[in-house]
């Protein structure tokens, strides 16, 4: 990604966007557009798939304690899950690891 994005900054340091002709702009124009398009799309990507990596990491941690006899109130107040969210752990694993 770094690279592209320097790509594009020599490209528009070196060229001198107002000695291309129209037809020469609207090609750098729409290259440009396109990739940054691109680079929201993947920044995008990278922040959901992280979001989703430690929401699976907690309902793990939750599940383990649950496994080891902790009270449901307990393992709620030290994860930030609802009690509702505790109880359904299973299910709500299991989405998760569906939806990645």
């Amino acid at each position: 990604m770094k690279e592209k994005e320097a790509h594009f900054r020599h490209l528009q340091d070196v060229a001198n966007l107002g000695s291309l002709t129209p037809q020469e702009r609207a090609v750098y124009d729409e290259n440009l557009k396109i990739y940054r398009d691109w680079r929201a799309t993947m920044e995008y990507a990278v922040e959901n798939a992280e979001a989703r990596g430690a929401r699976l990491a907690l309902l793990g941690t939750a599940s383990n304690l649950r496994k080891a006899g902790v009270d449901s109130f307990v393992i709620a107040q030290s994860t930030g899950l609802s009690l509702e969210e505790v109880n359904d752990l299973e299910n709500l694993i299991r989405e998760e690891e569906i939806k990645s």
